[in-house]
This record gives structure tokens, sequence and C-alpha cells, in this order.
């Protein structure tokens, strides 16, 4: 459950997650409230798809306010984008008694004698764009889905588009869009480079972790890429060009 909290003036994003088992401050929010960081023995953290990352810092006793209430707990401090902090267990756990209804998105439960509800943030649906395309155009920018799907015509599928004059001569048209890359695209003047200052060499790092399953399709998509000549092998980097 999504819940939005302040520090001070700046609004903090929290996920109150009882799969967790700490609470988790992201890295960059912790550095822009400038918080008092204690350095700890290393720690491997599990995150949701698998992958591990690692821990070396804490927050003792960081203060946060929720529904006019302030609070306190120890947090981990790790890099977490899609969200400010994460309460888990850790901080779930002192609450003692928890009334939810994930229906309605509301927490309710006693703190220091007085009666707490927090209420989740909903997500915003997407809604269908409706009305002809020149009043769509001429309108404020609008989200729009695109779902491609096997074309068929009067009965007809794409296979025998051959029966439809005008969807044949299309496909005719625009063959080259449906082939499969075979090749590099052939040399030309726009073509993307990375300069290097001279004497300068290139980056090395670590390559990120990823879960074995993962790691495993990527080394095989990668394989085939290089067998159908539409990646390269580069002294910098692997160029990729999608057809």
């Amino acid at each position: 459950m999504r819940v939005t909290g302040k520090v001070g003036a700046r609004v903090l994003h929290i996920l109150v997650d009882s799969g967790s088992t700490h609470n988790f401050l992201d890295i960059s929010t912790a550095k822009k409230l400038i918080c008092e960081l204690q350095k700890i023995p290393p720690l491997v953290v599990v995150v949701a798809d698998g992958a591990q990352i690692q821990c070396q810092w804490k927050c003792k006793a960081f203060v946060w306010t929720l529904e006019e209430m302030d609070y306190q707990t120890d947090a981990y401090i790790v890099p977490r984008g899609s969200c400010d902090m994460i309460l888990g267990i850790q901080w779930l756990s002192t609450l003692r008694s928890i009334l939810w209804n994930f229906a309605n998105l509301t927490m309710e439960f006693s703190y220091k004698g007085r009666r707490q509800v927090l209420r989740g943030q909903r997500r915003k649906e997407l809604q269908w764009a409706k009305g002809s395309t020149s009043k769509l155009l001429s309108s404020v920018a609008q989200l729009f889905a695109i779902h491609i799907s096997p074309v068929t015509i009067a009965n007809t599928s794409i296979q025998e588009a051959g029966k439809e004059p005008r969807l044949s001569q299309l496909m005719k048209d625009y063959a080259i869009i449906f082939e499969e890359p075979s090749s590099l695209p052939p040399y030309r003047s726009h073509d993307h480079k990375i300069v290097l200052k001279e004497g300068t060499s290139p980056i090395n790092v670590r390559p990120y972790r990823y879960p074995a399953l993962q790691k495993d399709i990527i080394e095989q998509t990668v394989k085939e890429m290089l067998e159908a000549g539409i990646i390269r092998h580069s002294p910098l980097f692997i160029t990729y060009c999608p057809g």
C-alpha cells in the first residue's frame, strides 16, 4: 500500500510492504534530506525480482510524519527509485494489532493512545481516448495504447491478403519493414558515435548482477544476434541496430 508522508515540507512517497523484513530509505532521498548515516558491516539485500544489492549504511531514528502524526524508526539505505521509503515488518510489528482493508486501501491501528487511519493511494486507470482524429490532435496531450494483432478483413487473415488488393499492395510497398534483419545497416553519415577524449581509455566497471534465469536468456539472445549479424563486437560496446 502506498501512502504519502512528509519530512518537514518535503513530500515522502512511502510503500507499506508486509513482504519486506526491514525498513529501507532510498539513498538519493537520504542525501536530499541530509540524513545522518551510520556505517555498518556490508549486508546483502534481496529485492523483489531476486536481484541482490549491497547495503553499507543505516539511518538511525529516522523521523517522518503520516496523517499529522510523527513516527520514528531505523532504516537501511539502499537505491530504490520506485519510492522514497519502504516500511516493512520491522516497523509494522511495533504497531501491534492492525486492521487492514485492501478493498478500501485503509489501515487502522492505535499509536500513542490515538486511533490512526492511513489511506493508500489509488492507481489512476488509463482511459481510452474517444473522438475524431482531428479533434484529438488539437486537444491536450493524451496517452494512446496501440495493440498489434493479426489483421482480419471480412474473415480473411493476413496470410490471405492477396485477396485484398489494397492490403496486398501496402505490404508489398513496405515489405522491408517486416523483414527480419540479417546484417548491420550500411554506413550512414548520421551514424551515432561515441568520441573519447584523446588519451582516455574506456571506463572499466563491474557488470550488473542478474538472476540466473535472466542471465541465461541475455547470453542466449546475444549469441543469436551475433550469429545473425545484427550486432558485432566493439572495443567499447556492442552495437545493435533493430532492423
